[in-house]
């Protein structure tokens, strides 16, 4: 009967469909070993039995197998701990082990039971990466949606990327009338030195000419890379074109010290990272592009601007130089004739007063004129004196009671000033056409960054609604505004009346900011 019970015993050890181990407990002594453990192993029940554990590899260090000897002897079982192991043919393999101590014969022996979890571990790696994968494109999509700073979003992608495809090192080229140049990278220590190796080798030319990804097993033995002692370190290697509209812009290099680091999924990944990194490349230029576009041309419409102000300095000194002297000259004279006209020859001093009046009235005319094309006094007054003595003529012919407030204004570029007065001219000339005002505020604030001028009137009688479509002539003096980097506001309230504002910075200098137009 005992035989037949070991015998029985030995038909299920040698039968059960995992692999089982029986092994003394101190050196680890393998005594027998089930098919199960032979098939999942490679090994014959010779090359085991009679061998250690730690002959066979399954310890990392001897450390490790006298701390799992102790946690055995104190619980008397270990359940479901995670070991890799390897088998006959060198790969290694991920097990489930299971170990508990048995006596028999007054001896001590361990049971051990190996539960290969190879594939489900890998599977639930592979599922593992690819949430991370998914989870780290979502993320670089927002950032590449929520920042125009093109450095510092392709630094975080390179950091996203690093998330789901180990490197030591990783660069983005991009291609320009010349070459092909480095535009982002991480992991470089001699930076220069390795970005001008990669540059260099002929792995960059051929992603450019076959615009699919190549990888490279050991770069160290392939003739297309350029060694360099500071690129002693790349082994494996994964290069990723950028396309956009099946053109070629750059590409993605993706390095390794491990050879044979990179295969199919880290191809597939990679590309889906490439796609979103070669849109956001191509959006920057096509900003920079329409950025360039738009400075040249408020470049030409500043231009345009200082042209008008030029020529309306040469009609204005015209005006108050020859005909103003003309008019002058003409006024002097008929004062003359007047003077020597004889007492009975009234109906003809009576026609010189006239032609004298409206000689007197031309010539305010045109001096009002000449003033409003521009100022004269602008150049040795300052724009405060300047807006001053406008305020002055402006009240004195609208009837419009008109306080000035100036905080003190140091001299500003002839373009600012120039706008300034022109701003005023339009804001007070709307203010007298298009409301009830009775008073308005003018207030002239300098500060070390900006200049701001805002008028003011107290006429509450009409709505926002209302008042919004007369200020159509504020479009073209808000162009100049804006060509300057400033601001024009309009606020309308029934509380408070009417405030407009312009504020222009002073913090950079504009182009023409010397000239005298």
């Amino acid at each position: 009967m005992k035989i037949q019970s070991e015998v029985l015993l030995q038909a299920v050890f040698q039968s059960n469909p995992i692999a089982i181990v029986i092994a003394t407990v101190e050196e680890g002594v393998i005594l027998d070993v089930n098919d199960s453990f032979v098939r999942a192993m490679g090994f014959t029940r010779k090359d085991v039995i009679g061998k250690t554990t730690s002959e066979l590899g399954f310890w990392k260090t001897n450390e490790q197998r006298l701390a799992f000897i102790d946690a055995l002897k104190s619980q008397r079982i270990v359940q479901d701990i995670q070991v890799i192991l390897p088998v006959k043919s060198g790969e290694e393999r991920i097990f489930s082990d299971t170990s508990e101590i048995f006596e028999s014969g007054g001896k001590e022996f361990v049971v051990t039971m190996l539960h290969d979890i190879t594939e489900s571990k890998r599977l639930y790696e592979s599922e593992k990466w690819r949430r991370e994968a998914a989870e780290a494109m979502q993320r670089m999509t927002l950032d590449i949606m929520s920042s125009l700073n093109l450095d510092q979003v392709l630094q975080n992608v390179l950091t996203y990327l690093g998330q789901v495809i180990r490197y030591d090192s990783v660069c983005l080229f991009l291609l320009k009338d010349d070459g092909v140049y480095p535009i982002a990278s991480k992991g470089f220590e001699d930076q220069d030195e390795i970005l001008d190796a990669l540059f260099e080798s002929k792995l960059i030319a051929e992603l450019q000419r076959v615009r699919q990804p190549i990888v490279v097993a050991d770069v160290q033995t392939d003739l297309r890379f350029k060694p360099r002692p500071s690129t002693a370190h790349i082994r494996g290697w994964l290069g990723v074109p950028l396309m956009v509209h099946g053109q070629f812009i750059g590409c993605l290099t993706i390095d390794s010290k491990q050879a044979n680091a990179y295969n199919e999924p880290h191809i597939a990944l990679a590309q889906r990272f490439a796609t979103p990194i070669a849109v956001v490349i191509e959006n920057a230029q096509l900003y920079d592009k329409l950025r360039a576009s738009h400075e040249q041309l408020k470049q030409l419409h500043r231009q345009l601007i200082l042209s008008q102000e030029h020529e309306r300095q040469r009609i204005s000194s015209q005006l108050h130089e020859d005909t103003g002297q003309t008019l002058v000259a003409m006024q002097f004279n008929l004062d003359s004739i007047r003077t020597a006209l004889p007492p009975e020859l009234q109906s003809l001093r009576q026609q010189t007063d006239e032609l004298l009046s409206m000689v007197g009235a031309l010539t305010k005319q045109i001096r009002l004129m000449a003033h409003d094309l521009r100022p004269p006094a602008l150049a040795t007054l300052g724009i405060s004196g300047v807006l001053e003595d406008y305020i002055y003529d402006f009240a004195e012919g609208s009837g419009l009671e008109i306080d000035y407030q100036n905080t003190g204004t140091p001299p500003l570029p002839a373009d600012v000033s120039i706008c300034l007065y022109r701003f005023l001219q339009v804001a007070l000339t709307n203010v007298s056409k298009h409301t009830h005002a009775s008073h308005a505020q003018v207030n002239l604030q300098c500060a070390a960054d900006y200049v701001r001028l805002s008028v003011s009137e107290n006429d509450r009688t009409r709505d926002s609604a209302q008042r919004t479509p007369l200020f159509d002539e504020f479009a073209q003096i808000q162009q100049y505004i804006e060509l300057l980097n400033g601001q024009l506001t309009v606020e309308v309230s029934a509380e408070h009346g009417l405030q407009i504002t312009a504020q222009i910075p002073l913090s950079e200098p504009t182009q023409n900011s010397a000239q005298k137009p």
